[in-house]
């Protein structure tokens, strides 16, 4: 396909199957770089391109009850084991692996505080300059995943994260996912930067789950070479707002879906039937904690119908019987 020719360089094969996770900034403890058994266990003893919006048009987003919310002190340190999972299914075949995290001070990106919300950001540019240095060889990609707000200059007023097609590296932030985001501190202007490094985790709740899982396919997308998606409702468009965001699909249009077929070569009722158990609570181990999975129903629902017309086998004397006798 034309663009596998364009980007050669990401697709899959036995020297680059592995995408690498790095996260940036306050994590709590124990979050990163482990292993799913291993962030398990801690909690069963612990209590390129850009998708850019306005301020105005995100006060208006999703709110409501959001069904599902975990108590922190066990979703702290499994949360990233979910995303790990959900990226697994998604990208079906290739491996997915955290790296050791990386404080805002390493990484000696430009911050500023939004005139709008007053909450600290970090250039997301000088983030993709500082992976480019970082990425391991076997990486089919690597990206940085923060808590804190991101923004690509000076003039725009904020991302939701932004990938380089060409590096193969991107960064995704959380931080808007939360709704809480938008309550302005008194005095922000006067904040030190100490806050930077500063934990605070928002509650995990399915919908802020749905959320980061969209964001970070939708990234980790571009960096398989695919560009925003002009053809069908797809987790690959284009959006400018929160709202928009949450409009998108969980899954790939046909076209962006073959697409990626093509990068990593998968079978599709395979990746859909992983998908699927994903999102049914009754199929996760008893030693990991299952993710709240309410807002996940209506996709469960579409998974389910896409098994059965791939799974099940024709009816006799129908054009797809025919198609395949022949």
């Amino acid at each position: 396909m034309r663009f596998t020719k364009e980007y050669p360089q990401h697709r899959v094969n036995r020297q680059r199957r592995t995408i690498y996770i790095l996260p940036l900034g306050p994590f709590p403890p124990g979050h990163a770089g482990q292993s799913t058994a291993a962030a398990a266990a801690g909690a069963s003893t612990s209590a390129g391109e850009t998708e850019a919006g306005s301020s105005s048009s995100d006060r208006g987003a999703t709110g409501g009850a959001e069904g599902g919310a975990c108590p922190s002190s066990r979703t702290d340190k499994v949360l990233l084991s979910w995303l790990q999972k959900f990226c697994q299914c998604f990208f079906l075949g290739v491996d997915v692996k955290f790296l050791d995290p990386v404080r805002v001070r390493e990484v000696q990106c430009k911050t500023r505080i939004n005139e709008h919300t007053k909450q600290w950001q970090l250039l997301s540019k000088d983030i993709l300059d500082y992976l480019v240095s970082k990425k391991p060889r076997d990486a089919i990609c690597l990206v940085a995943v923060t808590m804190l707000d991101l923004y690509p200059s000076d003039s725009w007023n904020f991302v939701f994260g932004q990938a380089s097609l060409v590096t193969g590296c991107g960064v995704f932030s959380f931080a808007r996912y939360d709704e809480n985001f938008y309550y302005i501190p008194r005095d922000r202007q006067k904040a030190k930067k100490s806050e930077l490094e500063e934990f605070n985790m928002p509650p995990v709740t399915s919908v802020l789950l749905l959320r980061a899982c969209k964001v970070m396919t939708h990234e980790l997308c571009h960096m398989f070479g695919m560009k925003h998606c002009i053809y069908f409702s797809c987790c690959i468009n284009g959006s400018n707002s929160r709202d928009e965001s949450d409009r998108r699909p969980v899954d790939l249009c046909p076209i962006c879906l073959r697409k990626l077929q093509e990068a990593v070569d998968f079978r599709l009722a395979v990746r859909f039937r992983a998908m699927l158990e994903y999102c049914t609570k009754e199929s996760w181990d008893s030693g990991v904690p299952a993710p709240p999975l309410e807002a996940f129903e209506s996709f469960k629902t579409w998974l389910e119908k896409v098994l059965v017309f791939l799974e099940e086998p024709p009816v006799a004397g129908s054009e797809e019987s025919s198609q395949a006798s022949n």
